[in-house]
C-alpha cells in the first residue's frame, strides 16, 4: 500500500518495509512506524542438565536435611554459558521441582514452589554451598 505524501522529509510517496514506512522518492526510512515484533522461546531453550548434587541444610552436618540441586546450563543473553541450580521443595509432602524466581545480586537465590513455600539457595565463590528457609 503506498502512501501518498507520508515521508515527514519530503512529503513523497512511502511504501511499508520490513523497517518502517520507507519513501519511494528520497530513500528516507521512518523507524517509529516499524511493525513490533516479539522473539517466541520456548520455556527451556537450549537449557542442559548437567548434574546432581546433594546441598545440605544450613547449620546441619548430615546428609539427612540434605536436598537435591539440578545444575542446569545455558547460554544467557550475552552469549556466555551461564548456570541454573533447580530444587526439590524442602518443605514436607512438597517435593515440587522449582526453578529460581529471580537471580539476586546478593549471594543467593530466592526459590517459591506452587504452595507458596519460600527457601533460599545460598552461594559461595559461584558454588551453592547451603539452603535455608
Amino acid at each position: 500500500m503506498v502512501t501518498v505524501r507520508g515521508c515527514s522529509k519530503c512529503l513523497g510517496a512511502t511504501i511499508p518495509s520490513d523497517d518502517g514506512n520507507k519513501c519511494v522518492i528520497c530513500g528516507y526510512t521512518d523507524y517509529s512506524t516499524a511493525p513490533t515484533y516479539k522473539i517466541k522461546r520456548t520455556k527451556h531453550e537450549g537449557v542442559h542438565e548437567h548434574a546432581t548434587i546433594l546441598i545440605r541444610k544450613m547449620g546441619q552436618s548430615s546428609l539427612y536435611h540434605a536436598k537435591t540441586a539440578y545444575v542446569m546450563s545455558f547460554t544467557n543473553g550475552y552469549g556466555n554459558q551461564a548456570f541454573r541450580y533447580e530444587m526439590n521443595c524442602p518443605y514436607d509432602n512438597c517435593k515440587q521441582r522449582c526453578a529460581t524466581k529471580r537471580y539476586s545480586h546478593k549471594r543467593e537465590f530466592k526459590y517459591k514452589c506452587k504452595n507458596r513455600h519460600i527457601w533460599y539457595l545460598i552461594m559461595k565463590d559461584d558454588e551453592p554451598v547451603y539452603w535455608r528457609y
